[in-house]
């Protein structure tokens, strides 16, 4: 028998209609981490390759927080460290990055449910799925925003939003780091359902797409993210883009 892959902060089932459910529990606010990435990276890896799997459902064991965005504590580390630009290159490009891609590369439907609050790289992670199934809660915000270190978008983000996203909306959401509720955001065209049953409601949606066959599904999106998956910055572009935001980040520093 299969084997699931063994993740310490993601629990990970696979249900008999072949839905794939991976609920993510890294601490309070499932900070976007080296680590946790990782991890995050090898459980979609698995999902694309294992034949049983179907679809993906993306959730949180938080009834408060999908996904707070970056590990700010390890962003601090970096700037502090002795290679600030190699270290922080690494973090976006490699690991966000990779995190994102592995989501836009799964040939199968993911569906992200998303009941609480979904800030900066969080939301990236959720709009680099298929579907996102928001939750009720005027309290909840859902923004693209990392107040306490504001970091530039890097490419990949940034083209997973404006792929994602109308014009408008992604313009407003990168640019005024606007931040609001799920209701609005739905009502903005920023993800699939807003619904007090957002679990039922991406779960439904997934096996709706596999009734369907999730091979065309599959060929399909590769199709629509084609543009974003072949563009990828040249190892010049990265330093360059690093070299900068670290300067920006840290103005003293002399690199």
């Amino acid at each position: 028998s299969m084997s699931l892959p063994t993740c310490s902060m993601i629990d990970i089932s696979l249900s008999d209609n072949g839905v794939f459910v991976m609920c993510m529990k890294n601490g309070k606010a499932n900070a976007l981490g080296k680590e946790f990435m990782a991890e995050l990276q090898q459980a979609v890896h698995f999902a694309s390759n294992e034949d049983r799997v179907k679809g993906v459902l993306l959730k949180s064991a938080s009834p408060k927080i999908f996904c707070g965005g970056l590990d700010l504590g390890q962003i601090s580390s970096f700037v502090s460290s002795d290679d600030p630009v190699g270290n922080f290159r690494e973090f976006i490009f490699d690991f966000l990055a990779g995190c994102c891609k592995s989501l836009l590369n799964c040939p199968k439907p993911v569906a992200a449910c998303v009941n609480g609050h979904c800030l900066a790289g969080g939301l990236v992670l959720a709009l680099s799925t298929d579907y996102i199934a928001w939750g009720p809660g005027d309290h909840i915000k859902v923004g693209l925003t990392e107040l306490a270190v504001p970091v530039p978008f890097p490419p990949l983000p940034m083209a997973v939003v404006s792929t994602r996203v109308s014009p408008p909306v992604a313009r407003k959401l990168m640019f005024d780091a606007y931040v609001t509720s799920p209701k609005e955001m739905f009502s903005m065209g920023v993800g699939e359902s807003y619904s007090d049953t957002p679990e039922a409601n991406a779960i439904a949606w997934l096996e709706k797409k596999i009734s369907m066959g999730v091979v065309p599904f599959g060929i399909s999106k590769k199709l629509w993210w084609k543009n974003v998956t072949n563009n990828e910055p040249t190892a010049a572009e990265q330093m360059e883009w690093t070299k900068s935001t670290v300067a920006a980040l840290m103005p003293t520093s002399s690199l």
